[in-house]
């Protein structure tokens, strides 16, 4: 074999030993945050990834354009560049048919999870009016919920 091809070869070989050692420590990674996160969650209610872009209006009247992270029968956690903990907002979701729902939460807890970058906890308190209802159709059940 030529110099120039175990050259070659023993390039492949890093290479491919670099990535089984980099997918090794992703699953590593990946393994250890689901544990952690099983045995910290002491939740009444099941979180469900909801990831969507939602319109938030406070009661100043100042309008937010923000993104869900997560939702359960009683919350929803939504991200934005600012706290806005202990206030009202009223929230507005289109759904995958096109009808908007709306929602006043409060904000019960905010972190900050980068720069500008803040995750806001919040509790379901009423049904916005003005936006479409729920059908007859769809009525909700909790055998309804996954």
């Amino acid at each position: 074999m030529s110099r120039q091809r175990a050259h070659e070869k023993n390039l492949l070989d890093t290479r491919q030993e670099q990535t089984l050692a980099l997918r090794k420590a992703v699953r590593t990674l990946i393994r250890d945050f689901k544990k952690s996160q099983k045995q910290g969650d002491r939740r009444r209610d099941e979180r469900f990834p909801f990831v969507e872009q939602v319109s938030a209006t406070t009661e100043r009247g100042e309008r937010y354009l923000l993104l869900t992270r997560d939702i359960s029968m009683r919350g929803i956690r939504l991200v934005a560049t600012r706290s806005f903990l202990g206030q009202k907002l009223n929230i507005e979701i289109t759904t995958p048919s096109g009808d908007r729902r709306g929602f006043m939460v409060r904000v019960l807890w905010s972190c900050s999870v980068g720069d500008h970058l803040y995750e806001n906890g919040c509790i379901f308190l009423d049904t916005s009016p003005g936006l479409a209802p729920p059908s007859e159709n769809e009525s909700v059940s909790s055998d309804d919920v996954p």
